[in-house]
């Protein structure tokens, strides 16, 4: 079974060169830190800098380790997106910035749309545009 690869949509950089996908958060406090996440589409796992970095249904800003972009989905400020890549499919990657929201939708370069977790029923799909269109991996490096 293919291993999932995250990029950042900004430079491509891979987010996930273990088994955690390592983002960068800010707390509504204004605190940053490292925020680990599960390499496996519905699993939602997190690791944090301490047990009260953040607290439940706060939405915090997500950006990349690398480059410093907000990672947050421009038609719908409640995702934050990541592109993704398993084998030779590249997918956009759309999960809540909602602090215990279980909640993701891939929408794969064939147009194929899945959603995950228990939460996500009442969340609509962001609008997006081609997954061509950022400047991920292509298909052919993954």
């Amino acid at each position: 079974m293919p291993h999932n690869k995250f990029f950042c949509p900004h430079c491509n950089a891979n987010l996930n060169p273990g088994t955690k996908v390592i983002l960068v958060i800010k707390s509504r406090a204004g605190e940053k830190g490292l925020l680990m996440l599960s390499a496996q589409v519905g699993n939602y796992s997190v690791m944090l800098p301490r047990k009260d970095f953040i607290k439940c249904d706060d939405q915090v800003e997500v950006t990349c380790p690398c480059c410093g972009e907000l990672l947050h989905n421009e038609n719908d400020d409640q995702f934050a997106v990541l592109l993704m890549t398993c084998g030779a499919k590249m997918s956009v990657v759309n999960f809540s910035r909602r602090y215990g929201e279980s909640a993701t939708i891939v929408i794969r370069d064939d147009g194929e749309v899945r959603k995950y977790g228990e939460d996500v029923s009442r969340m609509d799909v962001p609008e997006m545009t081609d997954v061509a269109s950022f400047k991920g991996p292509k298909n052919s490096l993954a």
